[in-house]
């Protein structure tokens, strides 16, 4: 439902405002930094919501608390987009930066996770903003998020086992590494003092 449909009054600013900061306290839970852009917004929101607050039976007061909704609307979703943007990084980032026999071995649902956090990336990276949707279709696209930061909860969770069984498996390979190389040298340094010994041999 737009914001012209509906009936505005005190009441549905204050749920917009409360939608709009539970938003940003799920960008904050995700160790997103100060979101400047909603913040902002709500400072918006709350000037208007005064101002029309001075007059509250005046057709100006409706216009004005209309775009005090609209400022919690926008800070809702530039919320939820920072949210989708910081945790699709964090989701490359954790496939490109481990071993996968080191994921595999902490994490043997990580296959499936990955694939569905993929899958709700593109859904909410496509999917209608909530800037035009009404509070239950911000809901629904939230459930998505809550889905998409569950996941990605339970993998920052057990990012310190992968990291520790991944450094292993990196120091166990350039140990091999080591050995193999000090293996060749070993064998060619011993092929060259046979074949020095042998060209002595036959000069003396």
């Amino acid at each position: 439902m737009s914001i012209s449909a509906q009936r505005i009054d005190g009441k549905t600013f204050s749920e917009a405002f409360a939608d709009a900061e539970k938003q940003l306290k799920r960008f904050e839970r995700i160790g997103g930094e100060a979101l400047e852009t909603a913040i902002n917004q709500l400072r918006y929101a709350s000037r208007h919501y005064l101002e029309a607050e001075k007059e509250p039976d005046s057709g100006v007061a409706l216009e004005v608390l209309k775009k005090a909704v609209s400022h919690c609307r926008r800070a809702q979703y530039d919320a939820i987009e920072a949210a989708i943007v910081v945790i699709g990084k964090s989701i490359v980032s954790f496939t490109e930066k481990f071993l996968r026999s080191s994921v595999l071995a902490v994490m043997p649902e990580y296959p499936d996770n990955y694939a569905e956090a993929v899958k709700l990336l593109e859904v909410l990276r496509t999917a209608e903003a909530p800037r035009i949707l009404g509070p239950s279709d911000i809901d629904a696209y939230g459930d998505k998020l809550e889905r998409l930061i569950s996941i990605w909860v339970d993998m920052r969770i057990k990012l310190p086992l992968v990291e520790k069984l991944d450094e292993e498996k990196r120091m166990a390979e350039k140990t091999a590494t080591r050995r193999h190389v000090q293996n060749v040298l070993l064998t060619i340094l011993g092929i060259s003092v046979a074949v020095a010994i042998a060209v002595v041999s036959k000069i003396f």
